[in-house]
């Protein structure tokens, strides 16, 4: 069956199932097809907050007459005052809204464009054992001459958690050498639909772990993340939390669900973005662009009040 949440301005949400008579599997695709697939549809995010700027990896979820909607982590743009987002043909845009969930890790970022950009197809299962695969930007790529390199990294999913385990809607565990920076990027399986959003792992430091869970430092399930975490294991939030939770947060947007299985992964994945390294959408030269964005757009911003204030006595 499909379940497409509608678009429902100032209403409850609702879901239309469509019963199918016959349930196929989804094909399987190659590592380099799936690839393709979080290439147009990656995205890197700067934020401007008060007290530093940071940066984050979304995925283009929704769009509706040239608004567009980035799904991320809370974490990535928690205190924001600014927020720019960098599209897969290296076009940058100053967001007009950003939404927080309320007591889970993810966040909603709104941009409008004139341009026609892809959305992701989302699967609202995820099993233990099941291949997957996480797309982000990692600032650990910074190369010497100043560009970072998207990560299109392979994993196995090892874990299905309860709520209560972790919290802030965790509930899936998988392996993959994933790194900083690459918080809020996709989780796709076979047929390159996301399952998940990522969001934990790639460093072990107990500070890091507790301010993602929301927990205290003297945790033991934070110590417990701090050793396994070191061997690679990463969790990320359900695609079925992110659509359960979105009317109650003020999301209601279209989206494109697929519940078929998939099937089983054919193909061998190599470990690694070894797919048109040197592509454009891959590949960031200038990492300050995106601040750089959010700084005119204040500039000008500054230059109007200061005319308005010329003429009106501020």
């Amino acid at each position: 069956m499909r379940v497409h949440p509608s678009i429902l301005l100032g209403a409850s949400a609702v879901c239309i199932v469509s019963p199918a008579i016959f349930t196929h599997p989804v094909l399987a695709l190659t590592g380099p097809e799936i690839n393709r697939i979080a290439q147009q549809t990656s995205v890197f995010i700067s934020v401007q907050k008060r007290d530093r700027n940071s940066r984050g990896s979304g995925f283009t979820a929704s769009s509706n007459n040239g608004k567009y909607y980035v799904v991320t982590n809370k974490h990535v743009t928690e205190g924001w005052q600014e927020v720019s987002v960098r599209m897969h043909d290296g076009e940058y845009y100053v967001a007009t809204n950003v939404t927080e969930f309320a007591n889970t890790d993810l966040a909603v970022i709104e941009f409008e464009s004139s341009r026609s950009y892809p959305v992701v197809k989302m699967a609202p299962t995820v099993e233990v054992g099941q291949d997957v695969f996480v797309s982000g930007w990692p600032p650990a790529t910074l190369g010497s001459d100043g560009t970072i390199v998207r990560q299109f990294i392979y994993g196995r999913v090892s874990a299905d958690l309860e709520s209560t385990v972790l919290g802030n809607g965790y509930q899936v565990a998988y392996s993959a050498p994933t790194e900083p920076g690459m918080s809020g990027g996709q989780v796709l399986d076979a047929s390159g639909r996301v399952v998940a959003i990522h969001g934990l792992g790639g460093l072990s430091e107990p500070e890091y772990i507790a301010s993602r869970t929301d927990r205290s430092v003297d945790d033991p399930i934070v110590s417990n993340l701090v050793s396994t975490s070191k061997t690679g294991l990463n969790y990320g939030i359900p695609v079925s939390t992110f659509l359960s939770q979105s009317a109650a947060n003020g999301i209601y947007l279209n989206f494109d669900v697929s519940s078929e299985p998939v099937q089983a992964l054919g193909t061998p994945v190599a470990n690694a973005s070894d797919a048109a390294p040197n592509a454009a959408p891959d590949r960031i030269e200038d990492i300050n662009a995106g601040l750089d964005v959010l700084n005119s757009t204040f500039d000008t911003i500054q230059r109007g009040q200061n005319v308005i204030c010329g003429f009106l006595g501020c």
